[in-house]
């Protein structure tokens, strides 16, 4: 048939990794965070974090942002990072949880005494975002609020409702406490 014989050139793509972890503001690992490694606005590779909060995935060489993110925590990116080939590029990210707000509640003309069934609303513009009622230690938690000012709501039947307003809940207030006395 009078075909001759064609060389053909293959070039191996050699990958690169990004590995890392990804932390709470007290060091602790998040669990199941995605990591997610954008080149140019496209999706290049993504994983999860494993339960000490590392995570590890190979990729081409290229500039990448990588980001980590998490319901209810914020989610950090990074600068362009480049990634060699056969190299590792090792990115950790520090995740700040939405806040917490819990407290007891007691009865203000005899302190020693809990007031069970009371509730804590908190809302903003008028409109109930959280709510928790008391246990029967007089114990309330709400935990995973959007970051932002709220009016506090506390009542209970047969007692006088406390507000507060314009109640500050910044990010890293895992555990912000508001006691009150009905």
């Amino acid at each position: 048939y009078g075909l001759s014989p064609a060389t053909i050139t293959l070039t191996a793509l050699i990958p690169g990794w990004i590995t890392g972890t990804v932390k709470d503001s007290t060091g602790t690992g998040v669990s199941g965070a995605n990591v997610s490694a954008l080149l140019q606005s496209t999706l290049k590779n993504s994983t999860l974090t494993d339960a000490t909060g590392f995570y590890n995935f190979t990729i081409l060489d290229g500039s990448y942002t990588v980001s980590a993110s998490k319901t209810n925590y914020t989610s950090p990116s990074s600068t362009p990072s480049v990634v060699a080939p056969s190299a590792a590029t090792n990115l950790n990210f520090t995740m700040l949880k939405y806040p917490g707000l819990n407290g007891t509640i007691l009865n203000s003309t005899d302190a020693t005494q809990v007031l069970s069934g009371a509730s804590i609303a908190l809302s903003q513009s008028g409109v109930t975002k959280y709510s928790a009622s008391t246990n029967s230690s007089g114990v309330y938690a709400i935990s995973d609020i959007a970051p932002g000012l709220y009016d506090a709501s506390i009542s209970l039947t047969g007692y006088t409702t406390d507000s507060t307003t314009n109640y500050d809940l910044s990010v890293g207030d895992v555990n912000k406490i508001l006691n009150v006395n009905l």
